[in-house]
């Protein structure tokens, strides 16, 4: 699993760094400058998790939650902060915790682990071979194709007509 946490105060980055490095399924990507991370996201980079901070120059937390959603569909964001007074703005970008710098050491494993035990539950996902490494869930998926070395994913949004699918495809 992807994860990329992002705070320009570099203590902060090793402290996050240091406690969840044990967590060895994790490949764990830092940057210092939020304007970094948000390139990489705009380029097609893909991560299954955030750990941000909220005040950072150029480019606040919230802000980069915005450029993360515009690029990557659900997009799973903790907020690690030193400022609870933003714990309400984290609903406006759908984070899915919002955790204080002093509660760090006690909350940052748990809420990882909680994370991955709940996507493993309840979130099947198909995981597509392009480029973006884009990840579709199994109950958006009507059937997929393949011609020749291609793959073609039909999704399904809303609730649509079951059409024959062409030669190859299968539905699901």
């Amino acid at each position: 699993m992807k994860v990329a946490v992002c705070d320009d105060q570099e203590i902060f980055l090793k402290a996050v760094y240091n406690e969840v490095k044990s967590l060895s399924y994790l490949e764990i990507s830092l940057f210092d400058d939020s304007t970094k991370l948000a390139e990489e996201i705009k380029n097609g980079e893909y991560y299954d998790l955030f750990i941000l901070d909220i005040e950072m120059p150029n480019l606040d937390g919230m802000e980069l939650a915005k450029v993360i959603k515009e690029h990557i569909k659900n997009p799973v964001i903790i907020f690690l902060t030193s400022y609870t007074d933003y714990v309400y703005n984290a609903f406006e970008v759908e984070a899915f915790r919002f955790i204080p710098k002093e509660n760090m050491k006690d909350k940052i494993l748990s809420t990882i682990e909680e994370y991955v035990k709940e996507l493993s539950q309840d979130k099947d996902f198909y995981e597509m071979s392009n480029v973006k490494k884009d990840k579709i869930l199994l109950s958006d998926i009507v059937y997929i194709d393949y011609i020749q070395y291609s793959q073609f994913v039909n999704r399904q949004f809303a609730p649509a007509q079951k059409k024959r699918p062409p030669d190859g495809g299968l539905f699901l």
